[in-house]
This record gives C-alpha cells, sequence and structure tokens, in this order.
C-alpha cells in the first residue's frame, strides 16, 4: 500500500501562540516563528508516521496493487470524515469508478465495502501496479481547534525538545525521562489496528 497526501492543510495542529506559550517566548518574539511552524509541521508528520492519525483536514490516495482478500478495504488513516472514490484500472486498462460503496467511518480504522447488490470485485488490468485506489479525507477538523488535547500535548513535547536540543544525541537522566513521557503520550494515540500500516 502506498499513501499519497494530495491537498495540504493551510492551518497549523497547535497555534504558533500555544507553542510560544509552552516555551515561554513572548507573543511579539517572531524570530524563531518559521522554525517553531517547521518544527509543528514535522512533529505532526512523525505523529501521522507513528500513529496513523492525521490532524488537519486532508485528502489522500491510498493505492494498492490488488483487491484485498476479504469483502472490506481499510483505510490507512483515522479519522476519516468522507470516502471521495474508490476507482481501479478495469482489464482494458481504463480507470474506473466503483459506485454505491458502502462506507463505514466510525470504526477504527475506516471500512470501505462493496454494495450490498455487488458479489465481488472487478477484474483488474493484468501486470499492472497500484490498479486499486481509494481518495479520502482524513483529519480531526480544518484547524487547531478541532484537533485532541492530547495530540496537542505530545506536538509540544516534541517541538519544545527539537527547538531546545537541536544536536542527534543528547545523553541523561532527563533525556530518558522525556523519550519515556513522550513515548508514553504516543502509545495510547496509538491503535494496534493499525499496525498492517506500519512501514518495516
Amino acid at each position: 500500500m502506498i499513501l499519497q497526501q494530495t491537498t495540504y492543510p493551510s492551518a497549523l495542529p497547535i497555534t504558533l501562540r500555544s507553542i510560544k506559550d509552552h516555551l515561554a517566548i513572548e507573543s511579539d518574539e517572531t524570530a524563531f516563528d518559521d522554525m517553531l511552524s517547521d518544527y509543528i509541521r514535522s512533529a505532526a508528520a512523525y505523529l501521522q508516521a507513528e500513529c496513523h492519525i492525521s490532524l488537519i483536514s486532508t485528502t489522500y490516495v491510498a493505492y494498492w496493487d490488488n483487491w484485498p482478500d476479504s469483502e472490506i478495504i481499510k483505510v490507512p488513516l483515522w479519522p476519516v470524515s468522507s470516502i471521495t472514490s474508490l476507482k481501479y484500472l478495469d482489464s482494458a486498462g481504463a480507470e474506473t469508478t466503483i459506485s454505491g460503496v458502502q462506507s463505514d467511518l466510525i470504526s477504527c480504522p475506516c471500512r470501505v465495502r462493496l454494495s450490498a447488490s455487488s458479489t465481488s470485485w472487478p477484474i483488474l488490468q493484468d501486470d499492472t501496479l497500484n490498479r486499486v485506489r481509494l481518495t479520502f479525507v482524513a483529519g480531526y477538523g480544518s484547524d487547531a481547534l478541532s484537533v485532541p488535547d492530547m495530540v496537542k500535548h505530545a506536538i509540544k513535547m516534541l517541538v519544545a525538545h527539537w527547538f531546545r536540543n537541536r544536536e542527534t544525541v543528547l545523553v541523561g537522566s532527563i533525556s530518558k525521562d522525556l523519550e519515556h513521557a513522550t513515548n508514553s503520550l504516543i502509545m495510547l494515540l496509538k491503535r494496534n489496528e493499525f499496525e498492517e500500516f506500519v512501514v518495516q
């Protein structure tokens, strides 16, 4: 499975004012704004990779070489607000949209399946990669207000660590305490149901 991001959110998952307060930086001090914004985006990307969560509503396309062995396609990110389309390359190589699919946006992972009137997945083009394409929108909402507090706290911890320690290695008990605290938050945010999407 390959996951491609096709839109990029204009809002950060946590406000600059919030991270400045966390770092005890005056709100009118702007020298670090670009750096902090980059750190926030990096922290969001890290949490997405580790926990399979999308923070701000974003459009993605997931690609598979084949249909699943079961009648269910699992969406590789959570939470999902909408399924845009399910397409495939048919036997002639034409991109075709499957109409009438059923979507479950409550479960984690969210799921997509054929409509009740369909009995099997359509035939795919031979010897072609990325033949199945699911487009969907995932994220808690359109701005930082929608992001859960626990996620924001994890971002604050990561950004604060990167801001104060700009080298690759930090030795000592403080480093271990920070690592334990951050990992504890990440483990709470992780959902074991997404283990099949972990990149080895």
